[in-house]
């Protein structure tokens, strides 16, 4: 699976008889591979969505429009005051978890 890593700021190419031509000023995609084994498939979905979300590199193609989770944040449940602090608890271990690229999920053990 690829995820977006960011852009580059130039290229290079090469001429005809192999020589290295000067540097050009372009913004290209550049992906992450990740990889896994056989129908490990839904952790590596987890893997790219905690990637994605903690490094935000995705910049809509000019002629889309922007997801929507770009474009308007959600609005926050209207909550109880009683229930208030323990919303705002559970709201920031959430965002940490899908913000957060925990190493040790990122190792697959092969089953035997």
């Amino acid at each position: 699976m690829t995820v977006p890593a960011g852009f580059t700021t130039q290229v290079y190419d090469r001429a005809a008889d192999g020589s290295l031509l000067p540097p050009l000023a372009a913004e290209l995609p550049v992906g992450i591979d990740i990889l896994g084994l056989p129908f490990s498939e839904p952790k590596l979905f987890e893997i790219g969505a905690a990637y994605e979300a903690a490094k935000h590199h995705r910049k809509p193609p000019p002629d889309f429009a922007a997801l929507a989770s770009e474009t308007v944040p959600p609005k926050p449940p209207v909550v109880p005051e009683a229930d208030a602090e323990a919303a705002r608890l559970h709201a920031r271990r959430a965002e940490s978890h899908r913000a957060r690229l925990n190493v040790r999920d990122l190792t697959m053990e092969r089953s035997t």
